[in-house]
This record gives C-alpha cells, structure tokens and sequence, in this order.
C-alpha cells in the first residue's frame, strides 16, 4: 500500500497535478486514494526524504518549491552527470562489443512520431520521450547506481521540463528535441567530445528556456 500511494503522490508532483506550494492534506489523500493514514504518511516520509515534499510540524505538508540555487544544483549535476555518460558511450561505441546496437535503436526509435506529436502539441508524450531518451542513454552504461542517480535527477527535472515544455512554441520543441538526437548522433559516431559539446548545449539551452519562461519564478535562498 506505502508503494502505491508514494507512486501516485510521486507523478501527481513532478506532472505538477500538485503545483509546486500546494498543501496536501492527508485526509484528502486517504479519501482520493481509497487507504489508511498509515501508508499515506510513509510515502510522504520518503518524499520528503527526497526533497520533493516539505513537511512542517503544526503547519503542514507542501510540495516542494524549486528555488534558484536548487535549479542551478541540478543544471549543474545534469552536466556532470550526462557529459560522463555520453563521453563514455562515445568512446564504447568504438571498441568491439562496445555499445549494444540494438539498444542504441531503440533509443532512436523514440523519435519516430517526434514530428507529429510536436504537431498536436502532445505535451505529455513529448515529455515522456526526453525523460526516455536521457535515461536510456544512462541505462546503456550498465551501471545500478547512475541509474538509481539519474531518476532521482530526472524526477526533479520533469517539473521544470512540465513547467517549461507547456509554454513553448512548436519549432521550440521541435529544436529541443532535434538537439536531443544531435546528441544521439555525436554517440553513434563515437565522437566522444562532440558529444559532450552538444549535450552540454541542450542542457544550458533548457536552463535558458526555463528562465525565459512567464510563470517560472525561483527565488534565492534569504
């Protein structure tokens, strides 16, 4: 049951169903969700163990705000984090058995109906093919503990992607994705530093977006 309710209390907040701020009310949760205190309470425990709710004695639950230095934290992991992933597949890509070719096309099979769903203005699907994309290509690493890194990263990031990505215009989502498979290429080629360069790019090219959008505010730390 603890599983459950943290599942659904985990997408409610970082699709922004739960806009950053709100106060979640335990009662409302037990009755949304059909269970006990009990359970509600140890899922919301370990969000707040994950900074994704702040829990205040005698005031109350609230999802969690993402502040500037949070955002800048996180800009700043992403590229320690994805330029290491993509240097390293850059450079597998060329030894013998490196990369298995079949999961590099399933990643690039992710892109396949990109065009149309930028079309329809799908928001929703296009935000779940950059979550894929950059998490697949952690995935190709073979490592437990990037991955379990990299969802954790992501799960912060896909308030701002939800945030950001409902602002924009069709050719903007279109570049971001397109530079999502320049990045691709860069690994396939094996062309370790182009690939570091160009994920580097999309990065800042997201935090710029981010701070350029109407109803994005962060605050410092007082």
């Amino acid at each position: 049951m603890r599983q459950v309710a943290y599942d659904w209390l985990k997408k409610q907040i970082i699709t922004l169903d739960f806009p950053m701020g709100s106060c979640l009310v335990e009662n409302t949760l037990c009755r949304d969700l059909g269970m006990g205190r009990t359970p509600i309470r140890e899922a919301l425990q370990q969000l707040a163990a994950e900074g994704l709710v702040t829990i205040l004695p005698r005031k109350g639950i609230f999802v969690s705000n993402i502040n500037f230095t949070d955002f800048e934290n996180l800009i700043e992991v992403r590229i320690m984090l994805e330029t290491h992933v993509v240097r390293r597949l850059a450079r597998n890509r060329m030894l013998v058995g490196g990369v298995d070719p079949d999961r590099l096309e399933q990643i690039r099979a992710l892109f396949d109906n990109v065009a149309e769903l930028v079309e329809a203005g799908d928001i929703d699907a296009l935000l779940v093919i950059e979550r894929k994309f950059h998490q697949g290509l952690v995935a190709l690493l073979n490592n437990p503990l990037l991955d379990d890194l990299a969802e954790h990263i992501f799960d912060l990031v896909t308030r701002t992607w939800y945030l950001s990505f409902k602002n924009r215009t069709k050719q903007d989502l279109a570049e971001t994705l397109q530079e999502n498979l320049d990045v691709f290429e860069k690994v396939c080629q094996g062309d370790a530093q182009a690939a570091e360069d160009a994920i580097v790019e999309h990065v800042m090219n997201f935090r710029s977006k981010v701070f350029h959008q109407p109803n994005v505010h962060y605050y410092h730390h007082p």
